[in-house]
C-alpha cells in the first residue's frame, strides 16, 4: 500500500505488525503495543538490516520517507547512514549562534538582537541548546512553550525556535523536506493595545517606585530605567540596551538604537538628572546594568508588577510608559511631527495613533461642549 499522512495519523499502538510503503520500497511503519514507528529495511554487505527511525507522532510522513530514501540510496553504495547517521550535525545552540552572528546581526537593530538573545539564553537554550538540531521534536517545543510564562513570551519563543530550524534548512543542514517541529505550535498572541496612564496614576506609581527603591526592593538601575522610559518616551529595548558611550551629558544628547535604527534624543533636565543618579558598574557598558556581569537588565515585567501592586494602579506594560509620554506630549499641545521625531516613528500615522482620549479627557471635552450648548440656549 502507499502510505499517506491520513493513514499515519489514524494508526494507534496495538498488536505487532508492519505496513510497507509502495512509494518507497524498504520503508514502512512498525506497530507495537507501545508505539508506532517508522522503519527502514535494507542490506549492507549482504546482511539485512531493519532499523527504527522516529515515532510517527514526532515526524511527518514526507520527512520520514525522504530520510529513508537517503538511507536506501546510501546502502546501495555500501554506506550505512544509520550508524551515527548524522555525524557532525550541529547542536541547536550552534545553529542559533551562526544565525544570529552571520544572518541577523548585519540587518537587525542592536535592541532586537539583545531581545532575541535574552529570551534564547533564559528560555530556549537551557532546554534545547545541547540537542542536535535534527533531534528537536514537536514535543520538545511544546515543553519549552508550556514552561514559558506570558502569552507574548510563549509566542516569541515558538517563533525563535521555528526561525532557527528554518535557518538550518536554508543552510542545508537539514533537508528541505524536514518538517519544522515548531510549525504546528499554536500560541495565541495577545492583541497589543496601548494604554496611556493618567497623571494621578503616574504620581502614585512614581511614589511607590521611590519607596521600593529606598527599601532596596527595586534596584536603582531598574528604577531609573522605568523613569527614563517615561521621561523620554523610549521603547523598552532602546532603554534597556542604552550604553554609556552613547550618552553625552555635557551636550544633553544621547543616541538610542531601536527597531528603526539609531537616533539622537535630546536630554531634558529631568532625563539628565536620572542618568547622573544612575550608578556606573565597572566592566559594564550598559547604563542599566543587570544581575549578570556585563549584561543589561532583564526581567523588567516582574518588578514592574510589584511596583504597580504597591501603587494600587491597574496593570500596564513597560511599553505603556512610552505610550503615556507620547500621549501626554500631544495632549499638552506638542506638534505631532516633533513627537514623531522624539519617538523615532518612520511615519506620521503611527504617531497619530497615540492621540488617545482618556476617560478624564473625554469628560472634560463633554463639559466644554455642554458649556457651549448652555450658552447658546440662554
Amino acid at each position: 500500500m502507499k502510505l499517506t499522512q491520513k493513514t499515519i495519523d489514524a494508526l494507534t499502538p496495538g498488536e505487532r505488525r508492519f505496513l510497507w510503503d509502495d512509494a518507497c520500497p524498504g520503508f514502512g511503519v512498525r506497530i507495537t503495543e507501545g508505539v508506532v514507528t517508522y522503519v527502514v529495511d535494507f542490506r549492507i554487505d549482504g546482511k539485512r538490516r531493519r532499523v527504527a527511525l522516529d515515532p510517527v507522532a514526532d515526524v511527518a510522513l514526507a520527512a520520514a520517507r525522504e530520510r529513508a530514501r537517503e538511507i536506501l540510496v546510501a546502502a546501495r553504495r555500501g554506506e550505512d547512514l544509520t550508524v551515527n547517521p548524522r555525524k557532525g550535525e550541529p547542536t541547536f545552540r550552534a545553529v542559533w549562534r551562526t544565525m544570529i552572528d552571520e544572518v541577523d546581526k548585519p540587518k537587525l537593530s542592536e535592541a532586537t538582537i539583545a531581545d532575541y538573545e535574552d529570551r534564547a539564553d533564559r528560555l530556549i537554550l537551557p532546554r534545547l541548546g545541547d540537542k542536535r538540531i535534527g533531534d528537536v521534536t514537536a514535543a520538545d517545543v511544546d515543553k519549552v512553550v508550556a514552561a514559558t510564562t506570558g502569552a507574548r513570551n510563549r509566542a516569541y519563543v515558538a517563533t525563535l525556535i521555528k526561525k532557527t530550524v528554518n535557518h538550518a534548512k536554508r543552510a542545508r543542514i537539514l533537508p528541505d523536506s524536514y518538517r519544522n517541529p515548531a510549525a504546528d505550535v499554536s500560541v495565541k498572541k495577545p492583541a497589543r493595545k496601548g494604554k496611556a496612564l493618567e497623571t494621578d496614576d503616574i504620581a502614585r506609581f512614581g511614589k511607590a517606585l521611590a519607596e521600593m527603591e529606598g527599601e532596596g526592593k527595586v534596584s536603582p538601575w531598574l528604577a531609573n530605567l522605568l523613569r527614563l522610559s517615561l521621561v523620554c518616551g523610549l521603547r523598552p529595548g532602546e532603554v534597556r540596551t542604552l550604553e554609556w558611550s552613547r550618552v553625552n551629558l555635557p551636550r544633553r544628547k544621547m543616541t538610542v538604537v531601536g527597531k528603526t535604527g539609531a537616533r539622537e534624543v535630546d536630554l531634558t533636565d529631568a532625563a539628565a538628572a536620572i542618568l547622573q543618579a544612575t550608578p556606573r558598574v565597572t566592566g559594564c557598558e550598559y547604563v542599566f546594568a543587570g544581575r549578570r556581569y556585563g549584561k543589561p537588565i532583564v526581567a523588567v515585567h516582574k518588578a514592574l508588577k510589584l511596583v504597580q501592586d504597591r501603587a494600587g494602579v491597574e496593570r500596564f506594560r513597560p511599553y505603556d510608559l512610552r505610550h503615556s509620554a507620547a500621549t501626554g506630549a500631544l495632549a499638552a499641545g506638542a506638534d505631532v511631527r516633533a513627537v514623531q521625531a522624539l519617538l523615532g516613528h518612520a511615519d506620521l500615522a503611527t504617531t497619530a495613533g497615540y492621540l488617545h482620549s482618556s476617560e478624564k479627557r473625554r469628560r472634560g471635552a463633554a463639559e466644554l461642549a455642554a458649556g457651549f450648548g448652555r450658552g447658546v440656549l440662554k
